[in-house]
């Protein structure tokens, strides 16, 4: 993995971004408990639930530095099991965030900034996780099943979101028409008023049509260039 980011950086340098990743520490305690487990320690022990997640912390931090020193240029968080499909944001708020706030200021001082993918669908829970902007540089995927304009018309410029072109019912199922029609919609909701990074909600499907990701990239570019926002990028 880290020679991937020193082979990327080396070849395209600071033309594009490179982009590490860690998994998260709540993601990672599923992995080692399962998610059954994980999630009754809320109730059975939440002092071993904390301590768990700060263990996966200073793991997280670990990678974190040496991809920061084989050049990635930001660091991708995927943490789904923060997402309020499993905790509520009280939940949240006390066993998660602490343990989110401390590894992304670690990677704050490290120059970098944060793509976190909590694959989060409900604005109500957005604008708390939307506190991790305090400690970092920070963007926060919507959930495939969120609605990304109506997230930011809620949230506005409290943080950069990213997302959210539905990667299987249009770019893997859709027609080029379908992805463009998609694309301006959400630029026009979403990017047009800053703080939006345009995106498929962190995956794309093996089998997507190659036509489809093409339309996807040229449409963004091309309505950028139309609508003259391009400095706004």
């Amino acid at each position: 993995h880290l020679e991937a980011i020193q082979s990327l950086k080396q070849r395209f340098k600071d033309t594009v971004c490179t982009i590490g990743w860690v998994v998260g520490p709540l993601q990672c305690a599923g992995y080692l408990y399962g998610v059954s487990d994980t999630f009754l320690l809320v109730y059975d022990d939440p002092r071993l639930l904390k301590d768990t997640l700060q263990f996966f912390v200073e793991q997280a931090i670990a990678v974190v530095e040496s991809e920061a020193r084989s050049g990635a240029d930001a660091i991708f968080v995927p943490d789904l099991l923060a997402a309020s499909y499993f905790l509520s944001k009280e939940q949240y708020r006390e066993f998660v965030l602490p343990a989110h706030k401390r590894l992304f200021q670690q990677i704050h001082s490290l120059g970098l900034p944060v793509f976190f993918h909590p694959n989060e669908p409900r604005p109500e829970h957005l604008r708390v996780m939307a506190e991790l902007k305090l400690v970092c540089d920070l963007a926060i995927t919507v959930g495939s099943e969120g609605n990304i304009v109506e997230a930011k018309r809620q949230l506005g410029d409290a943080v950069c979101l990213m997302g959210n072109v539905h990667c299987l019912e249009v770019l893997r199922d859709g027609n080029c028409d379908a992805v463009r029609t998609e694309i301006e919609e959400i630029i026009e909701g979403v990017s047009s008023g800053g703080g939006h990074i345009l995106n498929t909600c962190a995956t794309m499907s093996f089998d997507t049509p190659r036509e489809n990701a093409v339309a996807m990239v040229q449409t963004a570019r091309n309505y950028y260039g139309q609508k003259g926002l391009l400095d706004r990028v």
